[in-house]
């Protein structure tokens, strides 16, 4: 059954039910997140023996390593047990491994940065993968303030294989560590990724509007274009052919409500997750108000008039994330349910988005039934893990891009649309080696381009032969996304071929082909692979043109994602016949064991030996009528 622990649904790896209510809840993944969050690391009930400070110099680093399982490892939560302190600027991060030290950052996590309250405090992931038996650290950091993180003398309890390393500290922000004797009072709770005997049906959209000419407005892929302009300069339409992008708004023309929607991606089935990522230009003069906004909507929208009303605000239903321009109307990005406001953060619009600027932003939403919504920006968190209680999934929701001028105006235009549904898009590890070609430059290695900081970057001085990859640390999940980030100057990927890699880079195969004109440098785009790629233990990307004609080429970041799916509750029902009682459920995940027991006060669950027979795509059991109440759930081998 779903619990409610806070505002944070959380789901049960056994599940009891009455026979007569006849209401079971269960979950289903082909790669799939094990529902029951495990705390897999804790010594948060150890004694603590001492307190140490973590100062703007002085951060401290705990070592952990996962277990065997094959798929890896979701992280949810570190659990922090401080003990006051002040002046903010307090980070909690997941590093790799280099040689036992903190390698690369991997995530900050979401949470306080001014945690004053004394006991533990939580920071969450987004999204996070961890890879099976592989070290990891976990490192408090502070810029500015003082914190006091207890330590205590005892190791911590670890299950499913996991371990526990050294505990260091650096009195020089992390550029050299030191042993330190005690360990560090932390927890952490995630989830276990794992396969299924099922498969869910996901969704796939992609779209950069190449190849159609200025004034387009239908792509022939399903998807709709509405607005009070269809069609006409102001309006929307494609509104550039030389690099394809789709404008909902356009400065100088006012009174313009546009919306772009997809088609029904999962054939009439809700759908319990997903991830879309895509490219937005938010043009205008902001000093002088440029207005008024616009939402990406997801819900039962397609009987909706899409062109009326303040729809950068969402349309009262299901979920929308909403970037309000306007200066006097509450300018920042927010999240609603059903029209109710759960999350918002403000901001000036000048600050925000300039005078005339051109950056294609990259915007990341990721949506989950069970954790939440996570919104990002250029790879800078917005939210993270949002609750959206009130919206239940139906079958033909859809997802709405809307944008809005009233007598102010600024220009939104969409571009690289990648969307996937039934799960999320999870950023896949990476690890040494490294490829770059010959021609890569000693100060900008290839590992610059993984390092998940937008202030390295990879550069090739080679006049063409140029490539770029890395080893994928869970070699048993295929690629199914990346995001490829343009580096400074002008010499920028332009034409290449996505290639992997079984034997150690010695050989490549060939997968995918791209070609792309990148607008600005330092600009991010997403590309989806195809659905049936199969898995490697290294990619890189074959380069064969920039837009520089050689000379130079170069790379901010490349980031790999894998496809976890996330499940549909689904029921376990019980029908009668004249002698016997028939228990079924509609999915398997994992194996499900059915069990019974006669008295909810005991622990005395007993395995159903009878016969399970799949009819017409339900599990079911016969089992005889009894007179006796008794309770049944199933439970995982």
């Amino acid at each position: 059954m779903l619990l409610q622990a806070g505002n944070v649904l959380k789901f049960m790896k056994y599940h009891c039910i009455r026979v007569l209510l006849a209401v079971f809840f269960a979950v289903v993944f082909p790669v799939s997140m094990r529902a029951q969050e495990t705390t897999f690391f804790s010594n948060l009930a150890d004694t603590t023996a001492v307190s140490y400070q973590d100062t703007y110099f002085e951060w401290f680093a705990e070592q952990f390593s996962t277990g065997g399982n094959a798929l890896g490892y979701m992280l949810d939560t570190v659990g922090m047990d401080l003990n006051g302190g002040n002046g903010g600027g307090f980070h909690v991060s997941i590093y790799t491994d280099n040689g036992g030290n903190p390698g690369t950052l991997v995530q900050v996590l979401n949470g306080p940065d001014d945690p004053e309250a004394i006991g533990v405090t939580n920071y969450t992931g987004s999204n996070l993968l961890l890879s099976p038996s592989t070290a990891y650290w976990v490192v408090a950091s502070d810029s500015v303030g003082d914190y006091l993180w207890n330590m205590g003398n005892n190791y911590p309890t670890t299950v499913d294989g996991w371990g526990r390393g050294a505990t260091l500290t650096s009195g020089n922000s992390g550029s050299t560590w030191s042993y330190l004797g005690y360990f560090p009072q932390l927890s952490i709770t995630g989830r276990i990724v794992e396969p299924t005997t099922a498969f869910v049906q996901t969704g796939r959209y992609f779209q950069d509007f190449s190849g159609f000419s200025a004034g387009t407005t239908n792509f022939n892929d399903g998807s709709q274009l509405f607005s009070t302009a269809l069609g006409v300069t102001g309006g929307a339409e494609i509104a550039d052919s030389t690099y394809g992008e789709l404008g909902l708004t356009e400065t100088g023309y006012g009174s313009v409500i546009s919306a772009f929607e997809l088609p029904d991606l999962n054939s009439n089935t809700p759908v319990y997750a997903f991830s879309a990522k895509w490219n937005s230009q938010v043009y205008g003069n902001f000093l002088n108000n440029g207005a008024d906004g616009f939402s990406l909507n997801f819900g039962q929208l397609i009987s909706s008039n899409l062109t009326s009303g303040s729809v950068e605000s969402g349309y009262g239903t299901g979920l929308s994330f909403d970037v309000q321009t306007y200066s006097g109307n509450n300018p920042g990005f927010f999240l609603r349910v059903n029209g109710t406001l759960v999350a918002g953060r403000g901001y000036p619009p000048i600050a925000q988005w300039g005078v005339n600027n051109s950056t294609r932003h990259l915007f990341e939403v990721d949506w989950n039934y069970y954790t939440g919504m996570s919104v990002s920006m250029d790879g800078q968190g917005i939210f993270t893990n949002v609750p959206t209680p009130g919206f239940a999934p139906h079958a033909g929701d859809r997802l709405v891009w809307a944008a809005r001028c009233g007598s102010d105006t600024e220009q939104v235009r969409l571009d690289n649309i990648a969307v996937v549904t039934g799960g999320n898009l999870v950023q896949a590890g990476t690890t040494a080696p490294y490829y770059g070609d010959s021609g890569t430059v000693s100060t900008n290695p290839a590992s610059a381009a993984f390092d998940n900081n937008f202030s390295t970057y990879w550069a090739s001085s080679a006049s063409s032969g140029w490539y770029l990859g890395a080893t994928l640390v869970n070699s048993n999940l295929p690629v199914a996304a990346y995001v490829l980030t343009s580096g400074p100057g002008q010499a920028l990927p332009q034409l290449w071929t996505v290639q992997g890699s079984t034997d150690g880079g010695n050989t490549w195969t060939n997968v995918n082909g791209q070609a792309v004109n990148f607008l600005n440098a330092n600009e991010s785009r997403t590309f989806l692979e195809q659905s049936n790629t199969p898995t490697y233990g290294a990619s890189r990307l074959n380069i064969s043109q920039n837009n520089n004609g050689g000379a130079e080429t170069t790379v901010d970041e490349l980031k790999y994602y894998n496809f976890i799916a996330v499940p549909a509750p689904t029921a376990l029902a019980a029908s009668f016949s004249t002698t016997n009682l028939l228990i079924s459920w509609t999915n398997n995940q994992s194996a499900w064991i059915l069990q019974q027991n006669g008295n909810l006060a005991t622990t005395n669950w007993i395995t159903v030996t009878n016969a399970v027979n799949l009819v017409g795509g339900q599990y079911q059991v016969s089992l005889p009528r009894s007179r006796t109440n008794t309770f049944f759930r199933l439970a995982t081998p």
